[in-house]
């Protein structure tokens, strides 16, 4: 009888995971944030055609995170980086407004892992942009190997932000 009752309880909470929409956004979103690192540290390496691919990455999830929130700018330059194959200079011009809203996603949405904000002044005649990333260590995108550890941590984004 325990058996059948944690058999219950167990399947339950499949189906409950299964069928929760929050659960469905929340690994959308962990995905879009995983397919987003994977771009940065493509164009941190200055291989525009990884850049371009891990942009069709996030466009394949986009749908999955059914969030009217979810600035729609995000599709328009992942759309723009993933066309652009070859061309870094305007694939960098669109993470910066990628980046934009990826962190805007992260403090409306959280994360359920550390991210950092880092931020490169030097980017764009000293205009400045940055990009968010999972780790501390500095692998610039805007700059690639140029300037591959410009930049400076300005916030750390949890889930509590």
């Amino acid at each position: 009888m325990k058996q059948f009752i944690f058999g219950i309880i167990a399947l339950s909470a499949a189906v409950f995971t299964a069928c929760n929409p929050t659960t469905e956004k929340q690994s959308g979103l962990s995905a879009l944030y995983t397919h987003y690192q994977e771009l940065t540290s493509a164009l941190a390496n200055d291989h525009s055609r990884e850049a371009a691919r891990a942009a069709e990455a996030i466009l394949s999830v986009l749908p999955e995170i059914q969030e009217p929130d979810i600035p729609s700018r995000i599709r328009e330059d992942a759309q723009q980086i993933a066309a652009h194959a070859g061309n870094m200079d305007l694939q960098r011009r669109h993470l910066v407004s990628l980046s934009e809203d990826i962190y805007s996603t992260v403090k409306r949405f959280g994360t359920d892992q550390p991210l950092y904000k880092i931020y490169c002044s030097m980017y764009n005649g000293d205009q400045g942009a940055y990009w968010i990333s999972h780790s501390k260590e500095i692998s610039n995108p805007f700059h690639g190997a140029d300037m591959l550890r410009c930049g400076e941590i300005q916030e750390e984004l949890t889930s509590a932000n």
